[in-house]
């Protein structure tokens, strides 16, 4: 039901998306890098009117780990405890990671372009039309080619793993988004390897549901929420208190 919510949803705004896409298409150079923005923006606006949805249930497990009273009313409480700051929390991480991903892609095009560009002027100032490609300039663009990727990847994992608790932060402990990032990205560091393989192993439990014809998934997905609900008590209660 909820799926075909989100595909009725998602399809009468992708009508008015795509007309103005036209029309912005229409308008020489820029209309490309609008229409980059346009679809780089419009996504992540729609996705993150779901983003209070994971919390709640995530809140759910995480009140049954603590043998605490689990209500029904958990299930939405991304959208009933402080949805704004889910929301708030979605927008600004995937702005800090498209930030990264544009620069590496910026770039990797510039490193593929500037030596094709450079020997094209060269080529022309000489008045011959052989383009001799020399190995320093080869290896110009396969370090930028590396760095644009590396720039891409390294943020994006740190900062993804880092911040996999935020949103159980903004609804179990109702803080504002940028404390709740600020605070899973700290308490996440000290042990972030960890962390990393746990959400790794998670993930490849999933994987496994999606293989068994994806009926799977109905196991495997409580599982690894299961799985992240029990370790965000144990890092942000057991571990905390322990300190204390």
């Amino acid at each position: 039901m909820i799926s075909v919510v989100v595909g009725v949803i998602f399809f009468l705004a992708l009508i008015p998306a795509v007309a103005v896409s036209a029309v912005i298409a229409a308008i020489p150079v820029v209309g490309i890098i609008l229409n980059l923005i346009l679809w780089t923006v419009l996504p992540i606006l729609f996705l993150a009117l779901f983003a209070p949805f994971t919390p709640g249930p995530l809140l759910f497990l995480v009140r049954l780990v603590r043998n605490e009273p689990a209500r029904m009313e958990d299930i939405i409480a991304g959208y009933t405890r402080n949805g704004i700051q889910c929301v708030l929390a979605f927008l600004v991480q995937n702005v800090i990671y498209h930030i990264f991903v544009y620069l590496g892609l910026l770039l990797i095009i510039l490193a593929l372009g500037w030596p094709f560009i450079k020997l094209l002027i060269e080529a022309a100032k000489a008045g011959t039309g052989s383009l001799p490609i020399s190995d320093p300039e080869l290896g110009i663009t396969f370090f930028g080619i590396i760095i644009g990727f590396l720039i891409m990847v390294i943020p994006m994992t740190y900062l993804g793993i880092s911040w996999a608790y935020s949103m159980a932060l903004i609804v179990d402990r109702k803080m504002n988004f940028w404390p709740a990032m600020e605070l899973s990205r700290k308490t996440v560091t000290k042990h972030w390897f960890q962390i990393f393989f746990f959400l790794i192993t998670i993930g490849l439990i999933s994987f496994l549901g999606i293989v068994f014809c994806g009926l799977g998934l109905f196991v495997t997905i409580p599982l690894g929420m299961t799985m992240l609900a029990a370790s965000y008590v144990h890092i942000f209660d057991e571990r905390s208190q322990g300190r204390s």
